[in-house]
């Protein structure tokens, strides 16, 4: 009540001396004041009375207000329309002054003027407003046009078009401003004023379009890119031109900018305007977005198809950890693939999105895994540490012609260049289980995005991923079995044999029926099986593949050789006979060998508990006190079958406990 008291005072104050934006913020005031009052307090019925009468006062000079703001406005218009030589930047500061003056003006009118008239308060701001801002879309036209004319031309003949760019940007900031200052007006339907905004923001974006696709040559590139990917001569082994790539990129990531503009601003604006059905509800800005983006998309997957194209094609080995190598190809589609994504997802649009993402599966799998199966079948030689396996650098015998050679040298040079050729296979073969690996986590990054985007823009919309024509899934496994297989070829050529019978001609020399001075024999010695398994570890094929497969693509064959090599010495040990010595003996290799092997790969330490889980149980059960021990070991009785229980404990125990044992284990 005190509040309203002196709103009153400054409202009479400003009667009094005539000040008309004063009088206009007190009444204002009052106002606010009045709707906190409270209903019941019967001093609110005098102070209401009081609000009224000041009302009455006010509209009294609303005509007044109003005279002066059609003045104004006519003072302005005029001022408008004439030309001027005065810098854009001078000219855009006056109007901004003006546009504040007539903001004022208006307000002081519209709160002054009783319902009829302040109709006519914003008829008239509506008027100043579409000449003023037609004024602003026209500098920012004609400010491009002398950009243009000054801007430097390149070797092709283009201009710097970021200026294009920068017109967009401005006119979107030029609405902006204009709307901030009328809504600081308290005007109660915005959209009556935006609606002018609008239609000349439309045509002055059209206009700055219009230079753009000029100054780009926007329907010539649309024309050949239309008939390059069309052309026959598409499947073959010709390779854009690296100016023309670059070209292409540089107006798909112009057309982003400018589609994203749009976009954001049709969806800006569509809080305003009621008609946004596209045509001419808005003045044919969605038609022009409609056609901009679909010479995008067109020119979108031209760029992609053609730069993974290329990037197979200029395929070479790429060292990417020292002696791992992938192919560049790897590299270069992703940085492309997410650079044509980031694109994509930046207009918010979800049919650009789906039409971007089927174009980078598509292109996966027409171009890009084709590429990776034929790795090892390429012509291109592998760095190699040492080039041939009996290359030396002071070798005379490179000085001999081949009529010299003796029959020996001959025979050796035919074997060294078997040994290099076989060695440039292996390194091909793991370059394409490396390049196949990361393409696998590529793909797998690439479908944590699409989830991730259709989360935060198309949460409502059907999900991108059922709508590819291949499931991303399905392509990730392929180059999971790419790699794996790829693994198991190696492995299986060129360890697994030797191994195999390396591990059978040893299990002769296993003993575990041991007496204690035998025990301390082998723990100063070492045992045959631990020797055997140390010797392996330094293999010369083992620790090429150790040095030349990327760490987890290693781990993945190391956990297979593991594998075996406890199958091996699983089929080794139920061979064998114990006694309690030899089951310690046994315990001991078994931690022995989980460590070493832990151990071997060159990153880190790897965690082989699951490869050696069976090797664990057998050790556990050689080393029972008695064989009724096993009664108390739940979960070997829930993870091993029955008859493999009863003939691990034959390997220690006499037949009668073990058959005790296992009348016991069926009735449990």
């Amino acid at each position: 009540m005190e509040a309203f008291n002196d709103h009153i005072g400054s409202f009479y104050e400003a009667l009094a001396e005539d000040k008309l934006d004063q009088l206009a913020d007190a009444l204002l005031s009052l106002r606010d004041a009045a709707a906190t009052l409270p209903m019941e307090d019967p001093a609110t019925v005098v102070l209401q009375e009081m609000l009224n009468d000041c009302e009455n006062k006010a509209s009294a000079k609303g005509q007044l207000a109003l005279s002066k703001l059609h003045a104004l406005v006519s003072t302005l218009n005029a001022s408008l329309g004439r030309k001027s030589n005065d810098d854009t930047v001078l000219q855009y500061e006056r109007l901004d002054s003006q546009l504040r003056t007539v903001i004022n003006t208006f307000y002081t009118s519209y709160a002054l003027s009783p319902s009829p008239a302040n109709a006519s308060s914003l008829a008239v701001l509506v008027e100043y407003v579409d000449a003023e801002f037609k004024q602003r879309a026209s500098l920012r036209v004609d400010s491009l046009g002398k950009l243009k004319a000054a801007a430097p031309v390149n070797g092709h003949g283009y201009i710097d078009r970021s200026v294009h760019l920068e017109a967009l940007n401005g006119l979107v900031h030029d609405v902006s401003f204009v709307v901030s200052l009328v809504e600081e007006a308290n005007v109660s339907d915005l959209a009556i004023v935006f609606a002018p905004i609008h239609a000349a923001f439309v045509r002055g974006v059209l206009d700055i379009l219009a230079l753009y696709a000029a100054d780009a040559r926007l329907a010539a590139w649309e024309k050949k890119v239309s008939l390059r990917s069309t052309s026959p001569s598409n499947d073959l082994d010709d390779v854009e031109a690296d100016e023309s790539l670059q070209m292409v990129d540089l107006l798909l990531e112009e057309l982003a900018c400018i589609l994203q503009l749009c976009l954001h601003y049709s969806a800006y604006a569509a809080s305003f305007l009621v008609d946004q059905r596209g045509g001419s509800g808005d003045g044919g800005l969605s038609q022009k977005v409609h056609e901009l983006n679909g010479v995008y998309l067109l020119l979108e997957r031209f760029y992609i198809f053609q730069t993974m194209h290329k990037a197979v094609m200029i395929a070479e080995p790429q060292q990417i950890e020292p002696n791992v190598y992938a192919i560049s190809t790897v590299e270069d589609a992703s940085f492309v693939l997410d650079k044509a994504f980031t694109r994509a997802t930046q207009s918010k649009n979800y049919h650009t999105v789906l039409s971007v993402v089927i174009a980078i599966v598509e292109s996966l799998e027409r171009t890009y895994m084709p590429s990776i199966l034929d790795l090892p079948r390429r012509s291109f030689d592998m760095p190699l540490p040492v080039t041939s396996p009996t290359h030396h650098a002071n070798d005379s015998s490179a000085e001999l012609s081949t009529d010299d050679l003796s029959f020996s040298d001959a025979l050796l040079q035919a074997v060294d260049a078997d040994l290099t050729h076989q060695l440039q296979v292996d390194a091909k073969m793991m370059m394409a289980v490396v390049s196949a690996y990361m393409s696998w986590e590529y793909v797998g990054k690439i479908h944590v995005r699409i989830t991730e985007t259709q989360a935060s823009h198309f949460a409502a919309l059907p999900s991108l991923l059922e709508c590819l024509p291949k499931p991303l899934s399905e392509l990730q496994l392929e180059f999971h079995q790419v790699f794996t297989s790829g693994l198991h070829a190696l492995y299986a050529r060129d360890l697994q044999p030797k191994m195999d019978m390396r591990f059978h001609q040893s299990v002769l020399q296993w003993q575990y029926e041991l007496s204690l001075q035998a025990y301390d024999y082998l723990e100063v010695h070492g045992s045959p099986l631990v020797a055997l398994v140390q010797s392996m570890l330094k293999d010369k094929t083992l620790r090429r593949f150790r040095r030349g497969l990327s760490p987890p693509t290693f781990e993945l064959m190391w956990r297979q050789v593991v594998r075996d090599m406890c199958d091996w010495i699983e089929r080794g040990v139920t061979q064998k006979t114990f006694n309690d010595v030899g089951a310690m003996q046994l315990e001991k290799e078994v931690r022995h060998l989980s460590v070493l092997c832990g151990h071997f790969p060159a990153a880190s330490d790897v965690s082989l508990r699951a490869e050696f889980t069976r090797l664990d149980q057998i050790v556990l059960l050689v080393n029972l006190a008695k064989a009724s021990d096993v009664l108390e070991y739940d979960s070997i009785r829930d993870h091993m079958p029955r008859n493999e229980i009863e003939a691990r404990l034959a390997l220690r125990f006499r037949s009668d406990s073990i058959q005790r044992v296992m009348h016991q284990l069926k009735l449990t």
